[in-house]
């Protein structure tokens, strides 16, 4: 019986058969012959014993590759006798019936017994790690072009090209398969986190990594050789990345990171269901039906989390009103055009380690103390006196900001730029600016309950109450023995809970009076007032020169002639406000440093212009050369320039409050406080006025020192993204979550319903996130959130000439309105009047609900009534 050709002793490399003619190789020297083989165990020396995955052996460099040595010693031997040895080989195949492709066949591990061979895999060998190798193939491919012919040779094109698609095929699917675990993204997975998480960067170096021959060919697809030269900026990584994506979602729903991350980010930037299922259907995104759960799923985490944090941190909420209009085109019954008014809350939880939550015991205690202790109009004007001097420095270095942000000083090339000077003053109290120290926000889910009044502000309370965590009745006592709850809101909405807090005061516990909750007035709608003030006191009429009106036609701004709280006049008539203030301090740098260009002003040292900018503040924007001018004889007074200057120091009050607001330096806002309630009182605005008496009464009487700084750091003002100069009011916050609700992404159609509004809620802080991480991870080319503003020069410079014109910054003895109308009222005089002021006060004291019950009454479980207790 045979046996096993392995078992078999192996035979001399060069012993052949009796019929070969030895007299070929005379021409070859023995030791040329034999001495170029691998010395030692022959069997250790092919190519594809013990190696994985037939892996040809390695060597460090070219020169110590014996089976390339071997080789390049024959090519190099009587090279010119090459073509009669080959020939001499191939008469000998004939003779034995073998010809060249029998001969590669059987040498390439398709005849067993050649398979382990000595000397089959020793020759196999060299060809496998020869040089000649891959120039051989390349010739079978494409032949050299004969010159008499114009017709190219075929020769292996295709089956090379069949056999080259095979083994390309074979390596997109290892690819391919590696690359599952990375692009996987199970449901269960889902959350905000994980989609943060996703960093395109990373995925690319993982698909280069993992997947080098399927990233080689679609970076080959993507990319010329003469794109890869020129371009310096632009790659085709993402695009690559994006194909393997695609392909990868394709072959299994489980690799679905890529697709699921772009789901929310479409569905975020409002993607109609239309252009959803096209996406779908070309492997970009999932489906429409997933995005919906995708979006719930996000919105149940982030009510889970908001609970825990709750429980956690301390926390306060705040909500308003949301309008939603619901447009049908096939009207029924049951199917008719709707506008109705709903609610939109939020919770937001201060994760600030140095935040020391208020004492609800400290907090009733001092508010009881309170309410016995009534503002007077004396402690009103002492603060304002207090922080007259803060008020000084902060107005001188607006006014050198006026000068050194002209483009006609050219602050940038001022020898003395860097001079203490123009350092801003230090902030009276600065809020913490770092992106750990973000504002951490939850959206409560959207209610179909309007807030405009009492009873919905009840119910709109009972319900959030309830979906912050608690509900039973044990809950709420806990939560009103243990926890205050401050609650924030524009003007309206701290009206309708301070009236329901005063006509529950004599309930029987602190639950039934919302003893728990503490109003706070948001600061955004109180600009807006101040702005509606400043129309209402300059708007004036077009025979005056210092009218607001007369400057709105000079510059053709349109919708500013009435203030609306709706829409973009608060934005348009602040940038109004602004240009004219900038006009207006750079024409009084000029008439100060009696100079006519303002780059003449670059010759004065900083001490210098410190000097102009102090006298400009005093003499021609306070309230000390307003009263200095009217002390002048009837026959020397120019009622015109007067009201120049009391616009003036009304902008700086202004942009004092609007500055303070954007850097976070809520010391400036307390400080500021009297002065917005002398604006108010002397404008008649009752209702802003009593908010500000209230800010001051609690600051001043009803809060213990905890309390107050809990308010004034953490209730006053957020901060998204923890960057400096980002703050911005609570109310404004709230505003931007109620168009993100009813816009941004609204929902709409048939199914766009209060309670799927409701339900997604939630996930609106994730989805703006998700659209900033997308568009900075991919878009490298990516838009700004906020529009360029245009330049403002044009407008000012021809303020700036309407000035020079009228001269009302200049005075001019005698000089008189030409309508006694167009006189603007001192609102300040008039509010800090201090009979005035002590009427508003007392006004105001007359209608709030000091005495409040202090008994606590609770319904047990089995239903009979607990003991009452006194606090």
């Amino acid at each position: 019986m045979p046996t096993d050709p392995q078992e078999q002793p192996l035979p001399d490399p060069w012993t052949f058969d009796d019929d070969f003619d030895p007299n070929v190789l005379d021409e070859f020297p023995d030791d040329e012959l034999f001495d170029d083989a691998p010395q030692g165990d022959p069997d250790s020396l092919d190519a594809d014993d013990d190696l994985v995955d037939d892996a040809l052996p390695s060597f460090s460099s070219s020169e110590s590759n014996p089976y390339r040595n071997s080789t390049r010693k024959y090519r190099q031997y009587r090279p010119h006798t090459i073509p009669s040895r080959v020939l001499e080989v191939m008469r000998f195949m004939k003779r034995k019936k073998i010809d060249l492709p029998i001969l590669l066949w059987a040498i390439s591990w398709n005849v067993p017994s050649l398979v382990h061979h000595t000397a089959v895999k020793y020759e196999r060998t060299k060809l496998m790690v020869s040089r000649e190798l891959p120039e051989i193939l390349a010739t079978w491919y494409r032949p050299p072009r004969r010159h008499t012919k114009g017709i190219r040779t075929v020769a292996a094109r295709h089956a090379m090209e069949a056999s080259a698609l095979n083994i390309v095929s074979d390596l997109v699917d290892r690819d391919m398969h590696s690359l599952r675990s990375e692009f996987s993204f199970p449901q269960k997975d889902l959350s905000e986190a994980t989609l943060l998480a996703i960093d395109w960067g990373s995925l690319i170096n993982s698909a280069k990594l993992l997947a080098p021959t399927t990233w080689q060919l679609f970076s080959h697809c993507a990319y010329t050789p003469a794109q890869a030269t020129e371009n310096t900026y632009k790659t085709p990584d993402s695009t690559v990345l994006m194909a393997i994506a695609m392909c990868s979602f394709s072959r299994s729903h489980h690799s679905c990171k890529i697709p699921k991350l772009l789901t929310v980010f479409f569905k975020a930037c409002g993607l109609s269901t239309k252009a959803f299922d096209t996406l779908n259907a070309l492997g970009i995104t999932l489906s429409q039906k997933s995005s919906y759960r995708t979006i719930r799923t996000i919105a149940s985490q982030a009510d889970r989390a908001m609970l825990a944090d709750i429980k956690r941190y301390p926390c306060f909420a705040s909500h308003d009103n949301l309008n939603r209009s619901n447009k049908v085109f096939e009207k029924r019954v049951d199917n008719v055009s709707t506008f109705d008014s709903g609610t939109c809350g939020s919770v937001i939880v201060i994760k600030d380690p140095y935040a020391v939550p208020i004492n609800p015991d400290h907090f009733h205690e001092f508010r009881a103390m309170g309410a016995r202790t009534p503002l007077t109009s004396c402690e009103i004007l002492k603060l304002s006196g207090k922080y007259a001097a803060s008020h000084f420095r902060f107005a001188v270095y607006q006014v050198l900001q006026y000068l050194i942000e002209a483009p006609a000083f050219s602050f940038s090339s001022y020898d003395h730029r860097d001079d203490i000077v123009f350092t801003r003053p230090p902030p009276i109290h600065q809020l913490r600016a770092r992106p750990e120290l973000a504002t951490c926000q939850y959206m409560l889910q959207t209610l179909h309950v309007e807030e405009a009044s009492y009873a919905g502000n009840d119910r709109v309370i009972q319900k959030y109450l309830s979906q912050m965590g608690w509900r039973t009745d044990e809950q709420l006592r806990h939560l009103a023995e243990m926890k205050v709850i401050p609650w924030c809101g524009d003007q309206l909405t701290v009206a309708r809970i301070r009236g329901l807090k005063g006509f529950r005061a004599h309930d029987f516990n602190r639950v039934q009076r919302y003893d728990f909750i503490e109003e706070i007035i948001g600061f955004f709608h109180a600009q807006i007032a101040l702005m509606h003030s400043l129309h209402s006191q300059y708007y004036g009429s077009r025979s005056s020169d210092s009218s607001l009106v007369k400057i709105t036609d000079l510059l053709n701004r349109k919708g500013l002639h009435k203030p609306t709280v709706k829409g973009a006049f608060a934005h348009d008539f602040k940038d109004l406000l602004a240009h004219i203030t900038i006009a207006r301090f750079r024409t009084l740098w000029c008439i100060v440093g009696e100079v006519d260009k303002l780059e003449d002003l670059r010759k004065r040292s900083p001490s210098e212009l410190l000097q102009l900018a102090q006298q400009i503040v005093q003499n021609h924007a306070s309230t000390h050369a307003l009263n200095t001018l009217q002390k002048q004889s009837d026959a020397r007074r120019d009622h015109v320039h007067e009201q120049a200057v009391q616009f003036n120091r009304d902008m700086l009050y202004f942009f004092s409050l609007d500055k303070a607001i954007k850097s976070g330096d809520v010391g400036r806002i307390e400080a500021l406080l009297p002065h917005m309630l002398f604006r108010y009182s002397g404008g008649r605005n009752s209702h802003y006025s009593t908010e500000m008496l209230e800010i001051l009464q609690k600051f001043q009487h009803d809060y213990d020192s905890t309390t107050h700084d809990f308010v004034r750091d953490y209730c006053w003002l957020t901060n998204t993204t923890g960057r400096p100069n980002a703050f911005l009011p609570i109310d404004e916050l709230q505003e931007h979550n109620v168009k993100d609700t009813k816009v941004t992404f609204g929902v709409c159609g048939p199914n766009g319903t209060w309670e799927y509004v409701g339900d997604i809620s939630g996930s609106i802080p994730c989805q703006r996130k998700i659209k900033d991480h997308v568009t900075a991870e991919i878009n490298h080319y990516a838009r700004g959130k906020s529009h360029t503003s245009p330049s403002a020069e044009a407008d000012i410079c021809r303020i700036q000439e309407s000035l020079a014109a009228s001269k009302i910054l200049r005075q001019v003895p005698g000089r008189e309105f030409k309508d006694e109308n167009d006189k603007a009222a001192d609102y300040i005089a008039n509010g800090s009047d201090i009979k005035k002021l002590q009427t508003t006060i007392d006004n105001w004291w007359s209608t709030r609900a000091n005495v409040r019950a202090t008994t606590e009454e609770w319904e047990s479980v089995d239903g009979e009534d607990e003991a009452s207790v006194s606090t």
